[in-house]
């Protein structure tokens, strides 16, 4: 059994590859929903994926589909994106949050976990940074406590780490090359754990 990790996979969202450097990769969004799918094939039944927010975009009902091709327990912690965060209003929540509930086992706006020993919360926003040049959603932002490894996405950014030195970025435009991981595939959680310890 392995824990897979990733986030803002952003499935069914034509305009990502004008935004992110996908473009330089897929000429068109079928083109990237296919080789994305493909590129998870490699966890198991019986592994476990996180996504850390952001999973679809556009027809969140009909997008939410590809998951139903990929293995593994599915646990979500909401994002921006997802439209039962409930920074989306109450009634998006009422309305998605079942539709959400039929591709995902579990659903957090965060959570917290113990992995190789390191103290670890899954968000999907950073402390700092964002997609955008101003930093939006400061509400949903966990606060430093000085020990927490915050593990996020949001940012859309090639990099795994930033200017702030305990959170680490897991979204799947991030190059997580140096730890053996190809380009737009899960991260399991061994390279997680060597990431985390690079930190210090």
């Amino acid at each position: 059994m392995t824990n897979w990790y990733s986030s803002d996979i952003h499935f069914g969202h034509a305009n990502i590859l004008k935004y992110t450097d996908r473009g330089e990769t897929f000429d068109t969004v079928d083109e990237m929903n296919a080789e994305f799918v493909e590129n998870f094939s490699c966890i198991e039944p019986g592994d476990n994926l996180l996504i850390d927010g952001d999973a679809v975009i556009g027809d969140r009902a009909f997008n939410l589909r590809f998951f139903d091709w990929i293995s593994g327990r599915k646990t979500l912690i909401k994002g921006n994106h997802d439209n039962n965060h409930p920074l989306n209003g109450e009634k998006k929540v009422e309305k998605f949050e079942p539709i959400y509930a039929q591709f995902f086992d579990e659903m957090h706006l965060e959570l917290d976990a113990e992995i190789g020993g390191f103290l670890v919360k899954f968000t999907h926003f950073p402390i700092i940074g964002d997609s955008h040049d101003e930093p939006r959603h400061d509400n949903w932002r966990v606060k430093d406590d000085g020990k927490t490894v915050i593990v996020h996405g949001h940012t859309h950014a090639k990099e795994i780490f930033s200017d702030h030195p305990r959170q680490i970025h897991i979204g799947i435009d991030s190059d997580w090359r140096a730890y053996e991981v190809p380009r737009y595939h899960p991260i399991p959680e061994s390279a997680l754990i060597q990431a985390i310890a690079d930190l210090s």
